[in-house]
């Protein structure tokens, strides 16, 4: 089964595409790394799987439930059951890396 299924995901600011047809599905279990220089659309990657951001065309599958789909959010991102740590000023510096998934597990439910 697929946990997260993108289906021909476009994404552009301001004119400059970032995302350019990706299409990808990621199993159980399965694990994927996104590695590329800077700029080249990782993190606005994950934040269309996050629901944070919404693909201009294309789908975003989640769990079997497509929660994106162009121009609009199907299911919200408080909805989908994903959990996003982001790169900076997002976390506090007296907490350990265990100690913030901890927090975030904590307030999901």
């Amino acid at each position: 089964m697929n946990v997260v299924e993108l289906t021909s995901v476009f994404k552009n600011f301001d004119g400059r595409m970032v995302l350019n047809g990706v299409t990808v599905a990621v199993e159980e279990r399965e694990r994927v790394v996104l590695s590329g220089p800077s700029g080249c659309g990782k993190t606005t990657l994950l934040r269309v799987i996050a629901g944070l951001e919404i693909p201009d065309a294309g789908s975003v599958c989640v769990a079997s439930r497509c929660v994106a789909r162009a121009g609009r959010n199907v299911i919200e991102p408080e909805a989908r059951g994903i959990g996003m740590v982001f790169q900076d000023l997002a976390l506090w510096p007296h907490m350990t890396v265990a100690e913030h998934l901890a927090f975030a597990v904590r307030y999901s439910h």
